[in-house]
């Protein structure tokens, strides 16, 4: 671990906790995509997976907000697709930083929300946790991560949702939650589909009155 964390104390057991101790233990004034990879271990990518989409569980105030978002998750899920659970990043990604009290507020606002679901969670349905399913599960997050970055309203909530939810899942190895998750992102899937239909057909429309 570098200079930005400390690991005096033994790593907490609950996903949440372990954010919210690293966040905590931070001890420069910006921390790097790298380190937080770091500090979250061997649960970096479940972690990042639910940080990044938890945000676009509500309809984003920033023009393009959702995008920022999103985007990262693409990465995340194709070296979930590699069977990769280690993060590797890079350079360019890796060393771009925040100021660590914006990302302590934003790291006690996101372990709240993984609280929540991780009161649910627990080892269970171990097939849909294999490597093999990696492969499948991260093709298909692919997907979702490309709807979560969508600058169309509300096609973004559903897979974001989904990919919380498979997040997590690989962290406690719920294979329950990942099947929610994939199920939910299918259903969003179609509905987003849908109001982007809707929405082209409604520009093509207007265009012929212009």
């Amino acid at each position: 671990m570098d200079s930005g964390s400390t690991s005096e104390h033994p790593k907490p057991e609950r996903t949440s906790d372990l954010l919210t101790h690293f966040a905590a233990s931070i001890a420069t004034p910006r921390v790097t995509l790298n380190q937080i990879v770091m500090g979250l271990g061997d649960r970096g990518l479940g972690v990042l997976m639910a940080i990044f989409a938890i945000p676009n569980l509500v309809p984003s105030v920033v023009p393009f907000g959702n995008a920022i978002f999103g985007l990262p998750i693409i990465a995340f899920a194709v070296q979930l697709m590699l069977s990769e659970h280690r993060l590797y990043l890079p350079r360019f990604i890796g060393e771009r930083s925040m100021d660590t009290e914006t990302f302590r507020l934003s790291a006690r606002h996101i372990a709240r929300a993984m609280a929540w679901f991780e009161r649910l969670l627990k080892p269970r349905l171990e097939n849909f946790t294999g490597a093999v399913a990696d492969r499948v599960i991260g093709a298909i997050c692919i997907v979702f991560a490309v709807f979560t970055s969508l600058p169309v309203p509300f096609v973004h909530n559903l897979p974001a949702l989904a990919l919380t939810l498979i997040g997590l899942g690989i962290i406690e190895s719920d294979g329950l939650a990942i099947i929610m998750g994939l199920a939910i992102g299918a259903f969003g899937f179609v509905i987003g589909g849908l109001l982007i239909l809707g929405f082209a057909h409604g520009v093509a429309f207007l265009a012929q009155w212009l």
